[in-house]
């Protein structure tokens, strides 16, 4: 039984490195040729104040102003501009918004 489970291995062999080669050849080369693509999404989360329970009125629409106010300056052009010259990105800002 062993022996003949090790002789149906040994037949398969070839294909089965053949199949892996080709498999690890064809991801590489699409890895190679297709374009970078990468994609991000972030969350700002504005807190209350420390110790408050339940924020007032006041401090939520101090938060919603805030929160405005940054994603604003996340998305200005010269602040994508910095970000593209520190990743050494090849894109413009206009591609980042």
């Amino acid at each position: 039984m062993l022996r003949t489970q090790l002789a149906v291995v040994r037949r398969r062999l070839p294909i089965v490195l053949l199949v892996t080669i080709l498999s690890v050849v064809a991801a590489t080369t699409a890895s190679l040729v297709l374009p970078k693509t990468f994609e991000s999404q972030a969350t700002l989360l504005i807190g209350n104040i420390a110790g408050s329970s339940t924020p007032s009125v006041d401090q939520a629409e101090v938060a919603q102003r805030v929160s405005v106010t940054y994603a604003n300056v996340a998305t200005q052009r010269a602040t994508l501009q910095r970000v593209i010259d520190k990743l050494r990105l090849d894109t413009d800002p206009d591609e980042l918004v």
